[in-house]
């Protein structure tokens, strides 16, 4: 973008740099012309285009539309600054920026700029542009392969870490380097997140130990009353029973503790509030 902006910007700037040398070019003739008429402006086309130094073309024309003077092979164009093609002895047809004005006597003065220069600049400057253009695409490529590989890298590293903790190692943890970018940041909190899991992991393990230890002894005396209500006696049948619901009532009580403990700890226990008048 900038550089077409750029080559438009140069291109404009040579144009009116051109269609400026034109006009001033033109007025000269016309100060001729008014002092010593077309004969005046022959002779001064004349001199300008002996000297070989002049970059521009001229070309008077009579009101028949006959050439009298200058050597711009062209034919006669309307009036007004526009393009012309006009025949250069050595290349053939060539484009020009040229201003035909029409003089008080029926002739036209043709003052014409040939577009070659011009044309050659835009050449240099598209080519410089599609230069740098390609220039500029490897760089960004070869950086986007490295960044990319870095990428790669990092974020391989964190998934290795990811996949060895999810088989059953609860030991690794993802390296965090000096620089402090974002990926140590991710890593920083991935490894917090693996230390809360293996927290919770030893948690459930202890929590899943006590209360098969607890449960071990009241299962156990449930199981010997049972054991002992086969061959009881009748007196003693009901004594026994009241025991066995005594334990299971504990060990429901159990359960209970246990799942409040866990609507605890998941913010479920607001569920059970309810409203009630303090005065009353």
């Amino acid at each position: 973008a900038i550089g077409i902006v750029a080559w438009i910007g140069v291109h404009q700037a040579f144009s009116l740099q051109i269609d400026a040398s034109v006009r001033d070019a033109t007025d000269s003739l016309l100060a001729e012309y008014r002092d010593d008429g077309a004969a005046g402006v022959r002779e001064a086309i004349a001199l300008r285009e002996s000297e070989k130094v002049e970059t521009l073309g001229f070309a008077l024309f009579d009101g028949a539309g006959r050439r009298i003077g200058g050597g711009l092979d062209v034919a006669m164009p309307p009036t007004g600054l526009h393009e012309i093609t006009f025949v250069d002895p050595v290349e053939g047809p060539d484009p020009a920026r040229a201003l035909t004005t029409l003089l008080p006597r029926g002739e036209r003065l043709v003052v014409a700029a040939d577009l070659e220069p011009l044309e050659a600049i835009d050449e240099k400057l598209s080519l410089v542009f599609g230069i740098g253009f390609v220039v500029m695409l490897a760089i960004a490529a070869l950086i986007a392969w490295v960044l990319a590989r870095y990428l790669s890298g990092r974020l391989e590293q964190i998934g290795r870490v990811a996949t060895a903790f999810a088989a059953g190692d609860r030991n690794v943890r993802a390296g965090v380097g000096p620089r402090g970018d974002e990926f140590d940041r991710l890593a920083r909190s991935l490894n917090a997140m693996l230390d809360r899991i293996d927290a919770l992991i030893r948690n459930l393990r202890q929590v899943t130990g006590d209360l098969a230890h607890d449960l071990r002894t009241p299962l156990t005396r449930m199981r010997n009353q049972l054991e002992d209500l086969r061959t009881a006696p009748s007196p003693r049948r009901e004594e026994l029973i009241d025991r066995s619901i005594e334990r299971s009532d504990e060990l429901l009580a159990l359960f209970g503790v246990i799942l409040r403990i866990a609507e605890v700890e998941e913010g479920e226990l607001g569920a059970r509030f309810w409203q009630f008048d303090c005065g009353a």
